[in-house]
C-alpha cells in the first residue's frame, strides 16, 4: 500500500548510472529540513528505491522527519512524518490492528477477543 499512496516519494523518476555520494544525499536532505539532526539512514533497497535520511527533529517528539532523495541526483522527492521509519499509513493500520483506533477499550477488545479465539475454533471443529 505504501507503493500506492507514497510512490512520488519512494521511487525515483529515472534510474541513473550511478549513484552520488551518500553524504551529498544526506547533505541535500539536510538543506531541504535543517532543523532536525540525522537520526539514521536508510540505503536504497533497489535501483528504483529512494535513500530515506531520517531527520529527529525536536517539536516531533517520539516521531521523526524522513526525507526521501533520490540517489542518482541528490534531488529531495520529499518527505514525510514517520514514526520509526514506518510511513503514516503504515502506522494508522498498525493502530488499527492493535486497538482498532479505539484508545484502551479497543486494546482490551482485541486482546479479549484475540484471547477466546481458540474457543470459537474448537467449538466450531466439534460442530
Amino acid at each position: 500500500l505504501d507503493q500506492l499512496v507514497y510512490g512520488d516519494r519512494l521511487r525515483v523518476e529515472r534510474v541513473g548510472d550511478e549513484p552520488r555520494p551518500l553524504a551529498e544525499q544526506i547533505a541535500a536532505a539536510r538543506a531541504a529540513h535543517p532543523e532536525g539532526t540525522t537520526a539514521s539512514v536508510i540505503t536504497p533497497a533497489g535501483p528504483e528505491d529512494t535513500t530515506r535520511v531520517v531527520l529527529a527533529v525536536p517539536e516531533l517528539g517520539e516521531n521523526q522527519r524522513t526525507v526521501f532523495v533520490d540517489p542518482y541526483t541528490a534531488e529531495v522527492r520529499g518527505e514525510l512524518t514517520t514514526w520509526f521509519g514506518s510511513t503514516p499509513l503504515t502506522t494508522w493500520l498498525d493502530d488499527l490492528h492493535r486497538n482498532l483506533h479505539l484508545g484502551e477499550t479497543g486494546r482490551l477488545y482485541s486482546e479479549v477477543a484475540a484471547s477466546w479465539l481458540w474457543v470459537a475454533v474448537a467449538g466450531g471443529l466439534v460442530l
